[in-house]
């Protein structure tokens, strides 16, 4: 189960960062984000969590948020905003089933969780990059991954394993719903990518639905 979860985490990192490229970091974050409202549906299947009517009916509030945001782009291979958007998805169900997961594996020691999953994840996406050969970093670029892999990897993946021992995994995933509203912000001052008015009115969806959840 840790070498499954390793490799669910692989396909979400490579999912997500696709995305990113591919469309602007307001719509990939905030279908990606559709993860909290899938962990609700997942974790009643394989954890036996309790769902009522009424997440059922945010989890449609949700969906169709991520729905009509994903229509604003032409449903073609060949639009780079659709494929950015089909990405975020599939990083959204990769991200959830990490979730999921986590706490499945909540007798697990958080040190061991985090140490194989990423042990895993590595040894699955290393080939990945052997095989693309296109592989180059310079100092700047090399300080900064050394800082995503040690405080926003390392570090926040076991604070996170280390939390789910004490929540339910549909409760810990709806308190991730912050995550896009500050990469929105980020985005706006970093890049000046503004998010258009119809992805705010759709994004806005995804997130209240997550964030009514945790009150039901």
């Amino acid at each position: 189960m840790l070498c499954v979860l390793g490799v669910i985490l692989a396909l979400n990192w490579v999912f997500f960062f696709s995305a990113v490229i591919y469309t602007d970091i307001a719509k990939a974050t905030l279908i990606y984000y559709l993860a909290p409202i899938l962990v609700v549906v997942l974790s009643s299947v394989f954890l036996r969590e309790r769902i009522t009517r009424k997440r059922l009916f945010l989890v449609f509030l949700a969906f169709l948020g991520a729905l009509i945001i994903g229509t604003q782009a032409e449903f073609s291979l060949g639009n780079k905003d659709f494929l950015g958007v089909v990405f975020a998805l599939l990083g959204a169900i990769f991200y959830a089933s990490v979730t999921v997961l986590g706490r499945y594996l909540r007798d697990v020691d958080s040190t061991y969780l985090t140490f194989f999953q990423l042990l895993f994840a590595t040894l699955i996406l290393f080939p990945i990059l052997v095989g693309v050969g296109t592989f180059h970093v310079t100092s700047s670029s090399l300080a900064i991954i050394l800082i995503i892999a040690i405080f926003h990897t390392v570090v926040a993946l076991f604070i996170y394993m280390d939390g789910l021992k004490e929540v339910e995994a549909n409760e810990a995933a709806i308190l991730s719903c912050l995550d896009p509203l500050s990469a929105i912000v980020y985005a706006a001052i970093l890049f000046g990518e503004i998010p258009t008015f119809k992805t705010v009115i759709d994004g806005s969806l995804i997130l209240v639905a997550s964030l009514l959840d945790i009150k039901i």
